[in-house]
């Protein structure tokens, strides 16, 4: 039987500080264009309401359009427990306004989406919330991944070129 340590410290969670994204896309040898089209994927999956999905479908078009896995899957979580308020009440919003729903009322418990509670807060959506949801993320998700490809494609070119004439 292994003997069990107890001054092993548990494995933690790695985070990516914007310095070391910085040094990983620099240091990329791909075309400054792949790595954009990369992130730029990833930020318009992650700027959809499809949470728990966005991971998963951001694998799959990555696999499909033969870009890098880890620019698409880290760009997704443009979306995370700090801007997923933020972002759904924008995207639901945008809905709203396009498909002509009048203000008030609504099926998403923003309290529930506050506290993590994603059962809880899209339980009581209706196919009229829903459908707002949807056009909402996409009409927001396209002109962000759209963004994402130009700044990243700008960033690059910029960096690349003061990293390669020093």
């Amino acid at each position: 039987m292994p003997e069990i340590r107890e001054d092993s410290e548990a494995p933690t969670r790695r985070r990516w500080s914007l310095r070391e994204i910085r040094r990983y896309l620099l240091a990329r040898d791909a075309p400054p264009g792949r790595v954009a089209a990369g992130v730029a994927l990833g930020v318009g999956i992650g700027m959809t309401p499809l949470i728990g999905l966005q991971s998963l479908i951001a694998f799959g078009l990555a696999l499909l359009l033969r870009l890098r896995k880890l620019d698409v899957f880290i760009a997704t979580f443009v979306m995370n427990p700090w801007t997923v308020v933020p972002i759904l009440t924008l995207e639901y919003g945008i809905g709203r306004a396009v498909l002509g729903h009048r203000a008030g009322g609504g099926g998403i418990d923003w309290s529930a989406l506050a506290r993590g509670s994603f059962a809880q807060a899209f339980r009581t959506l209706g196919a009229r919330d829903l459908g707002a949801l949807l056009v909402g993320g996409a009409l927001v998700a396209v002109p962000s991944g759209i963004s994402a490809y130009a700044v990243v494609l700008r960033f690059l070119a910029k960096n690349r070129q003061r990293v390669e004439g020093t």
